[in-house]
């Protein structure tokens, strides 16, 4: 039985009979499930994924591989901290709501280039793969919370153009999200799942059919198609490298997150046929449909009033009033454009125009608009303060949080809850609903170039980003006390 999760196969070589060699790569540190010590069972012992312990199944795991032609290597599940991303090229647009976990993974056999963002173990985040290699993670899906996700992505190439290597840091399709994830129950969240990244039609055969006969219920096998007819695979120098983002935002649990992400309970390896496969790519399975025929227009006329409100409140005609700047949404960020680097299907994303908030200037932001969660229209749904030269993001104001916020413009309006009004200053002194900036990354210098970002995560018909047209997208002004003459 192949799982595909709608991936079309090529019709699958299956591999000769080779002899047993497993390439196990250990390191201090390693996270996720290593093979246990005790024998494994006889061949015709039952396996039964229900009963069977997990250590017990991946050393079977480990022998259904071999016994296909499939060497494994060790990595390592662990979490990705962004805490020092000024200190990076680039803090890579990181969303202050998520968390997230990367897949660490050793080279290839016989790869004589270095990967990039190697740990101390000489594990990258960032891998070259043959295009018959897979990698294979399973384990245990993060506790419950708003949302979670696994995609992988084109991390960087080299462009002959420039005679260097640049990062992209491109979408390769759809995410496998808690509303379309296979687990082995019918719950998303604390459940057993097998995810496989590859190109390759024949190495995902191979690699489902060694899963099931180890004992893994075929229910909670995913696919995370990497395909493209510019790819560029295989472990030279000019080959493109690949990354998993595994995304978490909003736990139920803290505590139950913090275990979870200290030690994630995930085993990942890297699969290599012991003889190089003939190419098979994979076709790119169809992306998810957005839009659902439901709008938000129903709120168009309280946001009408909370504009106007916040307005009011906070400018004027006179001579020492501040003076507002309403921000502009990027018009590409804004339209049916799928997916721009670095995003994430399952995300409606739109940024603003740049503006700065000098230190000494009297000036703040107000950001506003309807909460999509509240609407339907997301699980959650948040925005934050860009730094347009580092890509960073201090905070975040979530569609949890916003409840109450627009009351303060609107105390009798009965839509109220579903809006949200919040303030952007360097001083938030006695202000509930405000954030208050840092003038360092990550947060925004003086005079840097910011920029406010608008994410509406999955809407829960479709499972994944809502559409842009169906929403009525956030909106910003920078008010400015003009200066003394």
């Amino acid at each position: 039985m192949v799982t595909t999760n709608d991936v079309p196969l090529a019709p699958a070589r299956r591999a000769g009979s080779y002899l047993w060699s497993v390439l196990i790569g250990f390191a201090l540190g390693c996270s996720g499930a290593q093979p246990s010590t005790e024998s494994p069972p006889p061949a015709d012992t039952p396996t039964d994924s229900a009963t069977m312990p997990p250590a017990t199944r991946a050393d079977r795991f480990v022998e259904e591989l071999a016994a296909r032609g499939l060497a494994i290597r060790v990595g390592a599940a662990a979490e990705l901290d962004p805490s020092d991303c000024c200190q990076w090229e680039t803090c890579y647009l990181f969303n202050p709501d998520n968390r997230y976990i990367g897949w660490w993974l050793p080279p290839g056999p016989g790869q004589a280039v270095v990967n990039p963002i190697l740990d101390d173990a000489g594990r990258s985040l960032a891998w070259r793969l043959r295009a018959d290699e897979a990698v294979v993670a399973f384990g245990t899906t993060p506790p419950s919370a708003r949302y979670f996700s696994y995609r992988s992505y084109l991390h960087d190439r080299w462009f002959d153009d420039r005679t260097a290597r640049d990062w992209v840091f491109e979408n390769l399709g759809d995410s496998r999200n808690q509303l379309a994830m296979s687990t082995a129950s019918d719950e998303p969240f604390g459940s057993d799942f097998l995810l496989t990244t590859t190109a390759h039609a024949a190495t995902l055969q191979l690699v489902q059919e060694a899963a099931e006969a180890a004992g893994f219920d075929p229910s909670s096998f995913n696919v995370d198609v990497i395909a493209g007819a510019d790819l560029r695979m295989g472990l030279h120098s000019e080959a493109d490298t690949f990354r998993m983002q595994h995304r978490m935002a909003l736990f139920d649990d803290e505590q139950a997150a913090s275990t979870y992400l200290a030690e994630p309970p995930v085993t990942v390896w890297r699969v290599t046929p012991l003889e190089p496969l003939s190419a098979q790519p994979l076709d790119p399975p169809p992306l998810r449909s957005r839009g659902t025929g439901s709008t938000e227009e129903p709120w168009a006329g309280a946001l009408q009033a909370l504009e106007t409100a916040i307005l009011e409140a906070h400018g004027g005609k006179d001579p020492g009033a501040y003076v507002a700047h309403p921000l502009n949404v990027s018009a590409s960020a804004a339209s049916e454009l799928d997916c721009a680097p670095g995003c994430n299907r399952d995300t409606f994303f739109a940024i603003t125009q740049d503006f700065i908030l000098p230190i000494w200037a009297d000036a703040f932001a107000v950001v506003y608009g309807v909460n999509h969660e509240r609407t339907g229209k997301s699980v959650y749904s948040n925005f934050s303060v860009v730094g347009v030269e580092q890509l960073s993001s201090y905070a975040a104001v979530n569609s949890q949080q916003m409840v109450g916020s627009a009351s303060v413009y609107l105390p009798d309006e009965p839509l109220a809850d579903d809006l949200y009004a919040w303030r952007i200053a360097r001083d938030c002194t006695g202000d509930p609903y405000c954030m208050e900036l840092p003038d360092e990354c990550p947060g925004l210098a003086s005079l840097e170039h910011g920029a406010i970002a608008y994410r509406a995560y999955t809407e829960p018909q479709t499972t994944t980003g809502p559409l842009a047209s169906e929403l009525l997208v956030d909106r910003a002004i920078v008010f400015t006390r003009p200066l003394a003459k």
